[in-house]
C-alpha cells in the first residue's frame, strides 16, 4: 500500500507482500477506518489488517466462521459508517448470496439473508457462459443502509441491518428487452477489446472467436437499466447510467440522489475514471492511457 501526499506525491510505502505482521499475499481492498485509521482486507484466507495513519499495524483479525456459511465463501465487501463490517458472498461467484453485518473484530452481528447474485448461464458442458446484458448485483453501505439490488431494473432497494426493507429509489425507465441491433453493439464492442500486443491477423482471429462465442449465449431478458452505485462522503447516492454500446458520451454520466432517495441532479464524469471515493468538493480516481499506464487523478467538484 502506498500512502500519497493530496498533490499525489508518494509519501510511504505500508505493508507488502509475505506471511508477517502487516503483510499479505493478495491485496483486495482499503478503506478508511474510524479512529482516522486504515483498513485493508486480503486473500486467500479472509484476513484483515487495522493500520493507524502512520502505516503502523494496529491489529489483525478473519472473519469469524459460521456454522452456516463456511469461512472460504464468505468475505469482507465494505465498511459501514460506525465500524462495522459488510461481508458476505461475492455475488459473482454465488447465487444467491448472503449478506452478513460483521463486527469490529470479524463476528457475525447480524444477517440480511439471501440476496441475487449476478445472472449467469451455464453450458451443458459446465461452463460459465453470462448473458448478453446480464443483470449484475450492486452492493454498497449507504449510512446505516445496506443496498443490493440487480441493476436490470432502476430500482435501488436499501435494506436496514436486520434484513428488513426500508427505503426503494426509483427512476422513470421503461424495463424492455434489448433489440437486436443493441444485441449486434454489444457483440461487436466486446469483439473490439483485445490485448495491445497483437498482431493484425491475431486481432481478427480473436475477433473471430469473441464473435462465435457470443452469438452462442442467451441474451438477457431485461436490458442493463444502470451501471454501478457510489455512496459519496455526504452519504449522496451517486447511480452511474448505463451506456449502449455505441453511445458517443464523452464520459459517465451520475444521476445524484440526496441522503433521503430524492434526486439532485446529474454530473458528468471524464472518460476512462475508475472512481475510488467522492468528497465534498473532490472526486479521486484512476485513469489510464491509451497503452494502460495507470494514473491517480484528483478533480475539483462543484456542489
Amino acid at each position: 500500500m502506498k500512502s500519497s501526499s493530496w498533490r499525489l506525491a508518494h509519501v510511504a510505502t505500508w505493508g507488502g507482500a509475505g506471511e508477517g505482521p502487516g503483510e499479505f499475499q493478495y491485496l483486495e481492498l482499503v478503506e478508511p477506518w474510524p479512529g482516522d485509521s486504515i483498513i485493508a482486507w486480503y486473500g486467500p484466507r479472509n484476513g484483515v489488517l487495522v493500520f493507524d495513519s502512520e502505516g503502523n499495524l494496529g491489529r489483525a483479525f478473519t472473519l469469524e466462521p459460521t456454522v452456516e456459511h463456511p469461512i472460504a465463501s464468505v468475505r469482507a465487501m465494505a465498511v459501514i459508517p460506525g465500524g462495522t463490517i459488510l461481508a458476505g458472498h461475492h455475488p459473482h461467484v454465488l447465487d444467491p448470496v448472503v449478506v452478513e453485518i460483521r463486527d469490529a473484530e470479524g463476528r457475525l452481528r447480524s444477517s440480511l439473508g439471501e440476496h441475487p447474485g449476478d445472472e449467469r448461464h451455464i453450458t451443458p458442458d459446465g461452463y460459465r457462459a453470462d448473458p448478453i446484458y446480464s443483470a449484475l448485483a450492486v452492493q454498497v453501505p449507504w449510512g446505516d443502509l445496506i443496498v443490493h439490488n440487480l441493476n436490470n431494473r432502476y430500482e435501488i432497494r436499501a435494506f436496514a441491518q436486520d434484513g428488513s426493507l426500508a427505503r426503494i429509489v426509483r427512476r422513470d425507465h421503461v424495463a424492455r428487452p434489448p433489440t437486436q441491433a443493441e444485441v449486434d453493439a454489444y457483440i461487436e464492442e466486446r469483439a473490439s477489446w483485445h490485448p495491445v500486443d497483437l498482431t493484425p491477423a491475431q486481432i481478427e482471429e480473436h475477433q473471430a472467436e469473441v464473435r462465435q462465442m457470443l452469438q452462442s449465449v442467451p441474451v438477457a431478458e431485461r436490458i442493463t437499466a444502470f451501471s454501478s452505485v457510489i455512496v459519496d462522503r455526504l452519504n449522496h447516492l451517486w447511480v452511474e447510467e448505463f451506456e449502449l454500446p455505441g453511445q458517443a458520451r464523452p464520459g459517465s454520466l451520475w444521476t445524484v440522489f440526496d441522503p433521503g432517495g430524492r434526486v439532485l441532479g446529474f454530473v458528468e464524469t471524464p472518460d476512462r475514471l475508475e472512481i475510488f471515493e467522492i468528497g465534498e468538493d473532490y472526486i479521486l480516481g484512476r485513469s489510464w492511457d491509451e497503452m494502460y499506464v495507470e494514473y491517480v487523478q484528483l478533480w475539483a467538484l462543484e456542489r
